[in-house]
């Protein structure tokens, strides 16, 4: 099969009323309250599944997409329809008091739709990219590091 990463990848945003959206590289600083946005693209003719966390600096692990606001859920990865470009999610999200630090935005895009708990039940050791690329080896997997700063 073609390798995902081909055709298929992720942009992260900060989205600021004054200054609309600015795309995220690797090391930017954030603030712990700033809303963050992913876009994405597909150029498959078949849909392709996202999970999106980010990992804090005391290794709590916060999701961007699909939303997990109750232990008792266990969402599947979002569905990413095909399309000829960049598409942006529907809603941005503002992590849940993450710890200031780094903050490593992990995204992993399969042709399966894995559920949240596959990355919830992991070990931090096994939240590793190295770790995550063995476990998923189909999946485009993506890491960045973000500089978290506290803004009171």
């Amino acid at each position: 099969p073609e390798r995902l990463d081909r055709k298929v990848g992720t942009t992260l945003y900060t989205v600021a009323p004054s200054a609309g959206r600015r795309a995220l590289g690797a090391d930017a600083t954030v603030g712990q309250h700033t809303p963050l946005l992913l876009s994405y693209r597909n150029l498959f003719k078949d849909p392709v599944y996202l999970l999106a966390f980010a990992i804090d600096a005391k290794h709590d692990i916060h999701w961007l997409y699909p939303a997990y606001l109750s232990a008792n859920e266990d969402p599947a990865a979002v569905k990413l329809p095909p399309g000829p470009g960049e598409v942006a999610m529907a809603e941005s999200v503002v992590l849940d008091r993450p710890a200031p630090g780094v903050l490593r935005v992990i995204t992993i895009i399969s042709r399966t739709q894995d559920r949240v708990s596959s990355i919830e039940r992991l070990a931090p050791v096994d939240l590793q990219l190295a770790s995550l690329q063995s476990r998923w080896p189909n999946a485009a997997i993506k890491e960045l590091p973000l500089n978290l700063v506290e803004i009171k």
